[in-house]
Formats: C-alpha cells, sequence, structure tokens
C-alpha cells in the first residue's frame, strides 16, 4: 500500500491505463519510472525544505487526511485489523504517506468553532464530468463507467466500443443529419486500427475519439461537427442522476425552499386548485420578497408560480403584480433537480441562468434579444452577479471576428 502510495504521489493518476497487448521489456519507460520514483521524491522533498515556503492556512477539508491516515495505515503484524484499500486521488495519496510529501500540515485550528452544515446532493454524470467546471472531475463519466462494468464482467471491450458508436449515430440521426451503419462500422475500424498502430490490446477513450471525428464528421468542425459533438456527449458524458435512500435526512435546496415558502407565507402542501396572488413589490417588503423568490423558482425552471398579465385603470401600467401559483409534486421533483446547482434558491436560480447562457452560446442561438431576456430575468431574480460574469458576449459584442454589419 506504501509503495502504492508512493507511486501515486510522486506521478499522479492515470486517466485511463490502456491495456497493452504484450508485457512491456525490462527497459521500458515504465520500469525506469518506477526505479527513479524514489529519486524524484527525494529531490521534491529536499526542494521543499530548501524553498522553506511560508505555511498556508488551508481550508477545513485538507485537513481530513490526518484523520484518515490511521485508518489505511497497515495493520501490525499479529493484529486482526482487517485490511483497508483506499481509492483515492493524487492529491490526497501524497498526504497520506507516513511522511507527507508535497504538502503542509495545517496550523491549529482557533477555538471559536462555527456551524457546519451538511448537504447530501444527488449526483449526475453531467456535473461529474470535469469540462462542467468540478474541480476533480473526470472526462466522460459514463464512458468511464461502462469501460469499468465491462473490464469487471470480462467483456469485449471493441464491443463496448462499437455500442458506443451505434448510439452515437442514432443521436445523430435523432438531430436530423444522415447517420448509417456503415459510418458507425469505419469508425469501429479506424478505431481498432489506432489500437493495433499503438500497441493497445483495444481501443480506448482516445481511439474512439479520433475514430469519432474521422469517420463521422465528414470534415465539418462547425455544422456537422457541433451535431457529433452533442450526440457524443449524450453518449460518453451520460445523464444518469444519483438518489439517496428513503431515510437519508434530507439537506440541500428543497429544505430551503419548503422553509422559505413557509416565511413568505406562501402556499404549499396538497392544492387542488391555483391561488391567485396580487403582490405590490415596489412599496411592500414583504410583497418585494415574495415576487423575488417566485422568480427565482421561475428562473429554475420549477413550476409553481406563473405571472399574470396585470394592467391598470385606463390602460395604463399597474404598479401590481399578479401571480397564479399552486403547489404540485412536479414543484418538488423540480426543486430536487435544481439542487444540483445550488443549496440555496438564490444559488440555484443563478447557476440556472448561467447554464441557459452556456447552452445558448454552444447553439449559437445568443441573440440580442435573448441576452436581453436574460438580463432580465437575472435582474428580476436578485441575480446580479450573473451579469457582471460575462454575459456581453453576445454575437457582433466583444468578438471582432463576428461583429454586426455597421
Amino acid at each position: 500500500m506504501r509503495d502504492e502510495l508512493r507511486r501515486l504521489g510522486a506521478y499522479g493518476e492515470a486517466a485511463e491505463p490502456p491495456p497493452k497487448a504484450t508485457a512491456p521489456p525490462a527497459t521500458s519507460a515504465k520500469t525506469r519510472r518506477k526505479k527513479e520514483a524514489p529519486k524524484l521524491l527525494r529531490r521534491l522533498e529536499g526542494a521543499k525544505a530548501a524553498t522553506k515556503a511560508p505555511a498556508r492556512k488551508p481550508a477545513v477539508k485538507p485537513r481530513k487526511e490526518p484523520v484518515v491516515a490511521p485508518v489505511v495505515t497497515p495493520a501490525p503484524a499479529g493484529n486482526h485489523r482487517p485490511r483497508v484499500a483506499a481509492i483515492i486521488g493524487s492529491f490526497h495519496a501524497a498526504a497520506l504517506l507516513p511522511a507527507p510529501a508535497l504538502w503542509i500540515v495545517p496550523a491549529a485550528s482557533s477555538s471559536a468553532t462555527g456551524e457546519i452544515v451538511s448537504s447530501l446532493i444527488p449526483y449526475g454524470f453531467e456535473l461529474l464530468d470535469e469540462r462542467s467546471g468540478y474541480p476533480a472531475g473526470i472526462r466522460d463519466p459514463q464512458w468511464q463507467q461502462r469501460l469499468w462494468k465491462t473490464q469487471r464482467d470480462r467483456g469485449d471491450i471493441d464491443a463496448l466500443v462499437s455500442q458506443c458508436l451505434v448510439e452515437i449515430t442514432r443521436g445523430i440521426r435523432q438531430r436530423g443529419l444522415p447517420a448509417s451503419v456503415p459510418d458507425a462500422r469505419a469508425a469501429a475500424e479506424v478505431a481498432t486500427s489506432l489500437a493495433r498502430l499503438r500497441g493497445l490490446a483495444a481501443p480506448g477513450r482516445r481511439e474512439l475519439v479520433e475514430a469519432v471525428q474521422t469517420a463521422l464528421t465528414h470534415g465539418e468542425l462547425l455544422g456537422r461537427g457541433r451535431v457529433v459533438a452533442r450526440a457524443m456527449e449524450h453518449v460518453l458524458v451520460g445523464r444518469h442522476r444519483g438518489h439517496l435512500a428513503p431515510d437519508t435526512p434530507r439537506s440541500g435546496l428543497a429544505p430551503h425552499v419548503l422553509a422559505l415558502l413557509d416565511e413568505l407565507r406562501l402556499p404549499r402542501g396538497a392544492m387542488q386548485e391555483p391561488e391567485d396572488l396580487r403582490l405590490d413589490p415596489l412599496r411592500s417588503p414583504l410583497d418585494r420578497r415574495r415576487h423575488v423568490a417566485l422568480c427565482r423558482l421561475r428562473a429554475c425552471g420549477v413550476p409553481y408560480g406563473t405571472q399574470q398579465e396585470s394592467i391598470g385603470v385606463g390602460g395604463v401600467e399597474s404598479l401590481t403584480v399578479g401571480w397564479r401559483v399552486m403547489f404540485t409534486p412536479s414543484t418538488e421533483a423540480m426543486v430536487e433537480l435544481a439542487g444540483l446547482r445550488g443549496v440555496t434558491l438564490r444559488q440555484a436560480s443563478t447557476g440556472a441562468l448561467r447554464a441557459e447562457h452556456a447552452r445558448r452560446v454552444a447553439e449559437d442561438r445568443l441573440t440580442a434579444l435573448a441576452l436581453v431576456a436574460l438580463a432580465e430575468a437575472a435582474a428580476e431574480a436578485g441575480s446580479g452577479s450573473s451579469r457582471a460574469s460575462g454575459w456581453s458576449s453576445w454575437p457582433g459584442h466583444g468578438s471582432p471576428s463576428r461583429r454586426s454589419p455597421s
């Protein structure tokens, strides 16, 4: 275990070690790295001691290593304690060594203790992907999961690659572009040939991606390439979402929303008919909070309140706002889904608006009208930071290559 941790701490984890067709020779690069690992580790420790970097004050999260280290330490001879296998990343591996390397012991915490709030949120594959902004994410979680299951069951990796290619071509056809069985067969042959040229026992993620780019995009990186990329995202990244046990204590967005509705005296629970509300957000602080909460729920896509048209006497603009609200089982389900973007209603609404902005940019549909609508929704929901974080990139603004005609 110690040797394995040292190896991970010195070199980090490989994203996906490709299976070799034959055993590497004794003078391979892998063998040399193993021999040079202790020397490299000593040099790094010496460099750290020589620089005498000032001690940092890390957050609470890195302090868990001293607690975990005694648990994963090998048991002494004659001890009947069960063996422990820890699946960890290279960041934690260096700190779990008997003599921590590449890591600074945190300073003693102060006597003052603050309130600790826990939040259990069912996670989804699209958020586990590192391109979603998750710092410890991986590339293409669904592909990694399917590959692990195939290797666990001693299945055929070539068959898995072929299955993924069939699903990708099906997704391309569902989006209105031609993609036939010969295209999938050609991509499978490219992936197999690349694996053979690289001395691999079976194609991996790299070979699969290059095969799709070669055989299915037809050289169109901007038009057809975007459709193929969306089909690949559905197959390789996935949309699977975890779930909590029935008796798990609830935390996160759902309890926050329910408590907020009770605080604002908004209806919830079993409702047979919708209820109409007339709010005066410009003169009543309570109505203003109610209006902002309803706008945030609307930004999250939660089916709870619908804003009604309000016209004053004589056709002038009314100072009050009409809402029709109804709490349904769909409301609870969508609140749980919106909890993936934050544990408070403000965080969730801001995340939803940013995701909508990113989706429109990816689909090349961020027009000036759509940008104004997003900015208006962010203002009504109290998410002013969204506008300040880069919402000025609509076609013709801020991009020299896409300026509108003068």
